[in-house]
This record gives C-alpha cells, sequence and structure tokens, in this order.
C-alpha cells in the first residue's frame, strides 16, 4: 500500500467524506508532509551534523507524524503536537488538525479554528479548514454545533463576489452541515445553488439529488440524478442513489443501465445493493437473473 492510499484508508475509515472534498484532503496532506515528492526519510534539520552519534539523534516530529499518519495512529498524532508547535511547523500542525477533525478529535477542531483564526493560511488551506471541519460536526453527530459555529462564517465565505467555485464550495459545505442536522429545506436551498453554479461537480449534483430523493421530491431528483451520471461518477454511492431514484421513480431501463454502471465500477458494490435492495428491485426480471447468476443473493 503507498502513502496516498494509507492515507485514503485512514479518511475512509474515520468517517464518510464526499468524494471530491475527500480527494481534497488527500492531496493537500500528502503533498506537504511530502509523500508525492519522494521525501528522504529524514527531514533535514541543522541541528544535527553528520558525525552526531546515534544516541543524540532525535527523530524530527515530522517524520513522526508521516509514520503515525500511515497506521492511522490518532493519538501519537496527538502526541505529537507541542513538538510541531516548538518547531512552528505550520504545515505540519496543519495536516494533524485536518486529519485529527476528519477523525473526531476535539482538539484536532479547536487547533484548525485557531490556525484560522491566528495564521496566514491560503485560500485552499481555509477551504480544507472548513471542509473538516464539517466532517469533524457529522462524524461527532452534532452538526446542530457546526452550524452554530460556521454557518456565519462560510455564507461570508461564500458571498457575492467571490469566485464561483469558492461560492459553491462553501454553499456545499453548509449543505452539508444542513443535512446532517436534517434541516432539509435549508440543505436543499444551497445544494441547488451550489449544483447550478459548478455543473461540472460530481459531488454537488449528487448531494442535491440525495436531498431531493429524502424531502420525496423524485421528480426533481430525477433531473439531477441524471446529471451525476452524466458525469460519470466513479463513487458507487453517488451511483446507487441514482438507482434507488430511478426504480422508485419506474424508469426501469435507466435503472438497468446505472446498475450495470455500478457493476462495472464495483462488482462487489452491485451485488451487495441487489441483495440489499430485494424488495426495490427482485420484480423485475432482469434483476432476477442476475440475482440468481450470482448465486444466494436472490434467497
Amino acid at each position: 500500500m503507498d502513502d496516498l492510499d494509507a492515507i485514503r484508508k485512514i479518511i475512509d475509515i474515520l468517517g464518510e467524506f464526499p468524494e471530491r472534498d475527500q480527494a481534497r484532503i488527500i492531496r493537500w496532506v500528502s503533498e506537504k508532509l511530502g509523500f508525492t515528492t519522494k521525501a528522504p526519510a529524514v527531514l533535514s534539520n541543522d541541528k544535527f551534523s553528520d558525525t552526531d552519534t546515534e544516541d543524540t539523534f532525535e527523530i524530527d516530529p515530522r517524520v513522526e507524524l508521516k509514520t503515525a499518519i500511515r497506521k492511522g495512529d490518532l493519538s501519537r498524532i496527538y502526541q505529537l503536537l507541542p513538538k510541531l508547535r516548538e518547531l512552528e511547523a505550520k504545515d505540519a500542525l496543519f495536516a494533524s488538525a485536518v486529519v485529527l477533525s476528519v477523525g473526531g478529535v476535539r482538539e484536532g477542531a479547536e487547533l484548525l479554528l485557531e490556525l484560522i483564526d491566528s495564521y496566514d493560511l491560503s485560500d485552499e488551506q481555509i477551504r480544507h479548514a472548513y471542509g473538516s471541519l464539517v466532517q469533524y460536526y457529522n462524524v461527532r453527530d452534532d452538526a446542530l454545533a457546526g452550524i452554530q459555529l460556521l454557518e456565519s462564517r462560510m455564507y461570508a465565505l461564500g458571498k457575492e463576489g467571490k469566485a464561483t467555485k469558492d461560492r459553491a464550495f462553501y454553499l456545499n459545505q453548509l449543505g452539508r452541515l444542513y443535512y446532517g442536522a436534517k434541516q432539509f429545506e435549508k440543505c436543499l436551498e444551497v445544494q441547488k445553488e451550489a449544483a447550478d453554479l459548478v455543473p461540472e461537480e460530481i459531488a454537488y449534483q449528487y448531494n442535491t439529488s440525495l436531498v431531493l430523493q429524502q424531502m420525496g421530491m423524485l421528480n426533481e431528483a430525477l433531473k439531477y440524478a441524471k446529471r451525476t451520471l452524466s458525469l460519470q461518477p466513479t463513487d458507487p454511492d453517488h451511483i446507487e442513489t441514482a438507482i434507488e431514484i430511478f426504480s422508485k421513480s419506474g424508469l426501469n431501463t435507466q435503472a438497468d443501465l446505472a446498475l450495470d454502471q455500478l457493476r462495472e465500477i464495483s462488482p462487489d458494490r452491485a451485488k451487495r445493493f441487489l441483495t440489499e435492495h430485494r424488495e426495490l428491485l427482485s420484480r423485475r426480471s432482469s434483476v432476477k437473473s442476475l440475482l440468481r447468476g450470482w448465486g444466494g443473493a436472490e434467497s
């Protein structure tokens, strides 16, 4: 398993995260920790010369951080924070806070807020920070607290006049919080705007279809489900939701085509989906044939 896969596994274990947001965090953490540039095993440290003996050598905490992230050792990441503060290693602190927040660790979220308020972060870093904070509150099943703390901040960041993609990003993050808090009308309002602002973003189309399905608005959900599939998603969740919407709407042919798409992406997920949705799908002859072909799934 390479470094990127290791971090992806960590984040997958820590909690569900929309595909594009997850990719942004993985990419940012990987770049800042040197994973994508094949960094040396030990980062340079002027404190030690080539003649330092092994018993006086101390491992750079940034290197330990890389190891802890690979292992998914949130406890060790937390323990390294004081050393990283001493070094004023902003990038490493930021990476630590992102991973801890995604894992639902309160100290990670607190550190992210501190970094947002006290450090000169780039626009990209700020986006990562808020995306991770939203994930923190959803993982903790405390979206209402997230709304109270972050709603006005993110509305300000996504205000009119900002770049279209920035505005859509923050609207989508608000939508994730509203969905977690079951404030579906608010969620729909911001998700539709995000999806219309950046129609090429799969996550925004998917999220909009999801909340519309949740609200029982299948006719409108169809539009966003079709948009999602037209963008060739690689996340099985995106395709499965589209199949559900098509099936509930009686569009069996389109549901079958989407099921074929799911089988190409992930045969195991397609089999599990068929098994878990027998009552919705198994009355159709085409699906019955698939269930029999896979053996045991129809029973």
